[in-house]
């Protein structure tokens, strides 16, 4: 991408690179370099492109510990997708803030998966309206309202079940197991972690047995 002189190769190559190293035990080093010099390459012009990139590189930076750049890089690239007035480049960028955030922010939180909930649900993107539902669950669950989480989780169960895709089945089925045991009904709490145990064995769900010994 370097010898072509292509910026938009160039960001290309960097966002694959991330993703590569993303969650993995693989220094994250080439990737953060790499991003930093697309950015440059590309310029001032606002693109969805540029804003995916500042969004890739806020993820690298609070996965280094970088917890204060990753905060600023994180809003210009949502600001910048905003202006750009791209669906699907936003709901990227409000998926990787949510997915960036450790467990504080609850409130925050809450906001960007709405947020990304209404676009999600504009657009017509049952996969991401789903998403978006399950971190409204955790968001609402923790700030105690109760209410509104099971709202949350009956949305997420709906569209589990629209998308009939087995690991969203087994994620919606899994955040129902929380739910009951957070009512105490013990008995009807196994029986579901039970169910989601096979979802989870049929989809090849990571972590599955770990989680399954968690319920």
């Amino acid at each position: 991408a370097r010898r072509l002189d292509g910026a938009e190769e160039l960001a290309a190559a960097a966002l694959a690179l991330e993703a590569a190293v993303w969650r993995s035990d693989e220094s994250s080093e080439a990737a953060l370099e790499l991003l930093e010099e697309s950015i440059t390459q590309l310029g001032t012009e606002e693109t969805a492109l540029r804003a995916t990139c500042l969004g890739s590189l806020a993820r690298v930076l609070q996965s280094r510990g970088d917890a204060s750049r990753a905060a600023a890089c994180r809003e210009a690239a949502l600001e910048l997708s905003r202006r750009v007035g791209d669906a699907r480049s936003l709901l990227v960028m409000l998926y990787g803030t949510l997915e960036a955030w450790g467990p504080t922010n609850a409130e925050e939180r809450l906001s960007i998966a709405t947020e990304m909930a209404q676009l999600a649900e504009r657009s017509g993107d049952q996969k991401n309206a789903m998403e978006a539902h399950v971190w409204r669950f955790w968001s609402l669950l923790e700030l105690g309202e109760r209410e509104g989480a099971e709202n949350a989780l009956e949305e997420q169960i709906a569209r589990a079940r629209k998308l009939r895709h087995p690991i969203y089945l087994y994620l919606a089925t899994g955040n129902k197991v929380a739910w009951v045991l957070q009512q105490g009904r013990l008995a009807e709490a196994e029986a579901i972690a039970k169910e989601a145990h096979a979802i989870g064995l049929r989809s090849r769900a990571e972590n599955e047995a770990w989680i399954f010994g968690v319920h």
